[in-house]
């Protein structure tokens, strides 16, 4: 399956034709269409609504609900621009890591299996990318028909302002029927770009990650086949085959180096987007509770904290999937480093293979801030969520 896929585009990896689809944005979805746009137009149209928002309070500063509607939307335009910057300027970085990446070690007669690990991992992330980015289709139909429903309630024909996602003001007079058609027209368009520059970005983090563990099982495969050759000449090694496993255990903890740095490397280009994602949709969580409060029984805004709830879990599960994973895949090369049978390797193998074991563990992805992206921190969040959840039940009573 995974072969038929990538001859699709002539002898390019995985991670090139994700690479590629991603810093150009475009998406890489596998299906009956495929949706293209340019990178940096989305950049426009989150500026625009941010311009139009603080428009929109700075005229309104006496009506407190309708700043804390336009104080949430802000939130979410300043994480689509952070994103879209931050994009074109780690790309280079990015593209150099996807490289990096691509260059899998033969492990000498294990051809076979290290090939099947490869692929069983870029298996595992286009499974990944596809349900991630279906869950994401799902939610841009329904941004996309939420606000067209609403056109057809009392309330919508009573004021057309009312069925407006985001308060904001955009030069046109929005009592009139083609102003309020530009200021809809225009919301759905940023929707649908905002919530594209999710289906890009997180996918193409986990891409990164799970072939980083690959590239770890690749080095288990690596240091048992050194073990397996190590215990049949047991009590009868050479010099000359003494100098050749020493080598051989050098090339492993050059990998595991490289693997290492690679690992950090990763968690440093996007403890950016983490940051923006994390923080900025804590943000527009709490704001969006707190439009759920102010509207005291209103199923719609109850609908739309549900949602931003929901898509927030998913973004923080998803990464911390990823990273519980990378740290994993470094845990058991330190595992497979304790296996090895030290007491038939020569002293020098001994003192690296203790080097390797003292290097072999990796932090987790992280924020800007620190906050580690393990199981122990999500479930933190989790119970955080539900405690806020309950209190604002209790608040709407």
């Amino acid at each position: 399956m995974i072969r038929n896929w990538q001859d699709e585009e002539e002898g390019q990896s995985l991670l090139a034709r994700m690479g590629c689809k991603f810093l150009n944005g475009h998406s890489i979805y596998v299906g009956s269409w495929v949706l293209r746009f340019p990178v940096r137009l989305p950049l426009f149209l989150y500026v625009t609504c941010a311009v139009g928002i603080s428009i929109k309070m700075v005229l309104n500063y006496d009506n407190l609900v309708l700043i804390i509607d336009c104080a949430h939307m802000m939130i979410h335009m300043v994480v689509g621009i952070q994103t879209t910057l931050i994009c074109t300027k780690q790309k280079g970085r990015i593209m150099k890591l996807k490289d990096q990446l691509d260059k899998f070690d033969d492990v000498p007669g294990k051809e076979a299996s290290s090939t099947r690990i490869k692929e069983d991992y870029e298996l595992q992330v286009m499974n990944l990318y596809r349900t991630f980015s279906r869950c994401i289709l799902v939610t841009i139909n329904i941004y996309i028909l939420f606000p067209i429903c609403k056109l057809f309630t009392e309330a919508g024909r009573a004021k057309l302002s009312k069925v407006l996602v985001w308060q904001m003001w955009l030069w046109v007079p929005e009592e009139t029927w083609w102003g309020f058609t530009i200021i809809f027209l225009f919301e759905l368009v940023t929707s649908l770009f905002l919530l594209l520059s999710v289906m890009y970005a997180v996918p193409y983090l986990a891409c990164l990650g799970t072939i980083t563990v690959a590239h770890c099982k690749v080095l288990i495969l690596r240091l048992k086949s050194l073990q397996k050759r190590a215990e049949e000449r047991s009590g009868k090694m050479s010099e000359s085959y003494e100098a050749a496993l020493n080598y051989e255990i050098d090339g492993c903890a050059r990998r595991l180096h490289e693997n290492l740095r690679i690992a950090n490397e990763v968690a440093d280009v996007y403890k950016y987007y983490l940051s923006s994602f994390y923080y900025g949709g804590m943000f527009a969580l709490c704001m969006s509770g707190l439009q759920a409060v102010a509207a005291n029984e209103n199923i719609e805004e109850s609908l739309k904290f549900m949602g931003v709830l929901t898509g927030e879990l998913v973004a923080i599960g998803l990464a911390t999937y990823v990273s519980e994973g990378i740290i994993e895949g470094f845990a058991d090369v330190r595992a497979s480093i304790y296996d090895l049978p030290w007491y038939v390797y020569p002293k020098l193998s001994c003192k690296r293979l203790h080097l390797m074991s003292t290097m072999s563990s990796f932090r987790g992805l992280r924020t800007m801030f620190g906050y580690e992206l393990t199981l122990l921190h999500f479930g933190d969040v989790l119970n955080a969520s539900y405690k806020y959840y309950n209190l604002l039940l209790l608040s709407m009573k």
